[in-house]
């Protein structure tokens, strides 16, 4: 039942005398109170850049990743073309692409080659974002345990439509059908492969509602935290183009231009876009449960909005008047002032007329609320990123909330002019056209908001709000009364050599947060592999750094320092089955981990309080992972062509 037929029930029962008027108001507050969402945790992927800092630097500098897709990248699918679409370099689109898309972790994932190769990059590339996203937010090892955490991803399958890696695994297999390789592929099964390797319990699906795809996944995730099925949710988008050829993308709209075009939002020449590809996964959680678990809160989700145009206008136009009222929902949903946002990341679709409608329809929404121009800054990542599509909302939430995190507002990247569509000077937005501090009031918190519309009328809007203070103490290095244990694990001695010289950086920089929070979020919230295992037993964080760098140097076990690697003779297997420490000490913890022994870490802070800090991200070792022309043999000939060749099981 939803909250407005409840609301008036109650109505209907203080009228009929069936309820007192006391009860029915205590009943509608809380009917009405506010259940604000934290983003605890978040993993992106952009050409050359998969770690939050890399992405901020990209946008506050205002830079970009928009290039010509590379020879290797075309290289990937040149069989499946005639030579003369790919025969020049100017043939090739531009726009932001993943230059070594073949490139998994096969390892890290625990999948041969083999599996790996027959294996969508869209999966694959949502496996590694959605595993740095859990990692962030410290609920990738032992406290994930008995979750009901949901997965919905968005995600844009119509170019696929035309050419897709289901398509080049059948070209490669001579076009013999293998049941595996669909699994490998299934775009419905994209959320569902989430939640199956990670162990997520709730439920999981795919949305695919053309450039609001990702915004739609995360209002889903957050409903169903407020419907009270769950604490926490994961949400995120991916768009990828299997066929970055300019005959392809030169289709039409905003992706009609030359080549020498510069993408500008807002501006009076907004020239146009080029495609970007990108992957972004955020984790989501009651914030009151967030705040009580100590979680690390990156940003909070105050309020959201959607509605569709239904026949209002044309299909791929967006309509005023419901952008109006989605703008409405969003403001009232989040029981903020109007007039308190002060930065919004609209669309991003660089055109005169939609940027014109979209910019109309945001000043009726505000109007309803402030009559005050100019308050609020306009953002846009298309001239960083490229055009996103389906995963344009998560790219903006996670923008904003870096930005929260900062202070500071992103500029649009080339910008000149204002639009000439619409005048700026009486609405209650301007461009924001570089870098600047997030000024507020004393007395306010920083809130912004994001806009999107899509094919069709879809329309999204949500509220963010900066991350309330912890009660942490981040410090310069300090010793502690007792030992701590301190562990690192990789699926690869290359993964963990790059993840101890990345702690080393880490413990170099100040303030610090206390040891004691570093080794809980490394010992509860991340994955113990059971191939290469690293533990250290220090009373500070200068001790710890140092023991690290004499691993580095010696690249063995030394006194304090524990490590072990598979031998021939005695390889590891995965394990899930934790043992309890009681009655063991740290250097026996320490030396039966190395040996591939999991314990319940959770039980060395049963009498203490801790909190999550955000420590470096694991290292993949990727290698090339895409499929090969199969060359058939005169006897697989006969069989596939007289029927004899299988096409179902494994």
């Amino acid at each position: 039942m939803n909250r407005n037929r409840m609301a008036k029930e109650m109505l209907e029962a203080v009228r009929d005398q069936r309820m007192d008027k006391a009860t029915a108001i205590s009943f509608l507050k809380q009917l009405n109170a506010r259940t604000d969402i934290a983003i605890i945790g978040m993993g992106l992927r952009v050409p050359g850049i998969e770690e939050p800092d890399e992405f901020w630097d990209l946008i506050q500098h205002g830079h970009s990743t928009i290039q010509r897709s590379t020879k290797h990248r075309m290289d990937l699918i040149r069989d499946c073309f005639p030579k003369q679409l790919l025969n020049e370099e100017s043939t090739y689109s531009k726009g932001s692409f993943f230059d070594k898309l073949d490139e998994f972790d096969s390892t890290c994932f625990h999948l041969s080659p083999k599996e790996a190769a027959e294996m969508s990059p869209t999966h694959r590339l949502m496996l590694e974002t959605t595993y740095h996203a859990l990692e962030d937010a410290g609920y990738l090892g032992e406290k994930n345990q008995g979750n009901q955490t949901p997965v919905f991803i968005g995600n844009n399958f119509t170019k696929e439509l035309m050419f897709s890696y289901s398509t080049l695994l059948l070209a490669s297999r001579n076009y013999r059908f293998r049941f595996a390789s669909m699994l490998a592929n299934w775009s419905s099964g994209l959320a569902t492969r989430l939640a199956a390797y990670f162990d997520l319990k709730g439920t999981s699906y795919t949305v695919d509602a053309s450039c609001p795809s990702s915004t739609m996944a995360v209002i889903d995730a957050c409903n169903a935290i407020r419907s009270g099925k769950t604490d926490m949710a994961v949400a995120g988008g991916i768009l990828l183009d299997f066929a970055p050829i300019k005959s392809f993308n030169n289709t039409g709209w905003i992706f009609a231009h030359d080549d020498a075009i510069v993408s500008r939002s807002y501006d009076r020449n907004p020239g146009g876009a080029f495609i970007g590809e990108g992957a972004g996964v955020i984790v989501l959680k009651r914030l009151d449960k967030a705040l009580q678990d100590g979680d690390v809160i990156h940003s909070v989700i105050r309020g959201y909005g959607r509605n569709n145009n239904g026949s209002n206008g044309a299909f791929t136009r967006s309509n005023v008047e419901d952008i109006k009222k989605v703008v409405g929902q969003a403001i009232r949903d989040a029981q903020v002032n109007a007039d308190d946002i002060s930065f919004l990341m609209g669309e991003g679709y660089t055109d005169r007329m939609e940027e014109g409608l979209e910019l109309a329809g945001l000043t009726s929404g505000f109007r309803q609320f402030t009559e005050k121009n100019q308050f609020c800054g306009l953002g846009s990542i298309t001239g960083n990123l490229g055009y996103l599509q389906s995963a344009i909302g998560v790219f903006q939430i996670m923008t904003m909330t870096l930005a929260l995190k900062k202070k500071m507002l992103p500029p649009v990247t080339h910008f000149v002019e204002p639009t000439d569509f619409i005048h700026l000077g009486r609405t209650p937005f301007y461009v924001n056209d570089r870098l600047r501090f997030w000024d507020k009031s004393d007395d306010a918190e920083r809130l912004c908001a994001l806009f999107q519309y899509g094919f069709g009328g879809n329309n999204t809007m949500l509220i963010l709000q900066e991350a309330p203070i912890r009660s942490i103490s981040w410090t310069a290095p300090q010793v502690v009364d007792r030992r701590e244990l301190f562990v690192l694990s990789a699926a690869s001695e290359q993964s963990l050599r790059t993840l101890v010289q990345s702690v080393v950086t880490f413990l170099s920089e100040e303030p610090l947060p206390p040891l004691r929070d570093v080794c809980y979020s490394v010992l509860v919230g991340r994955k113990h592999y059971s191939e290469y295992r690293l533990a250290v037993l220090c009373s500070s964080l200068m001790e710890l750094k140092n023991k690290l760098m004499r691993f580095l140097q010696e690249k063995a076990a030394t006194d304090g320092i524990y490590f072990s690697k598979p031998t021939k003779k005695s390889p590891r297997g995965e394990s899930t089955r934790r043992k309890s420490i009681d009655g063991l000490s740290l250097m026996d913890i320490a030396r039966s981990y190395c040996q591939g022994t999991n314990y319940n870490f959770m039980e060395l802070y049963r009498n203490t309080s801790c909190q999550q800090v955000t420590l470096p991200i694991y290292s993949f070792d990727r290698t090339s992972c895409w499929v090969n022309k199969e060359k058939m043999s005169f006897i697989d000939t006969v069989r596939f062509l007289f029927g004899k060749e299988e096409v179902g099981g494994y």
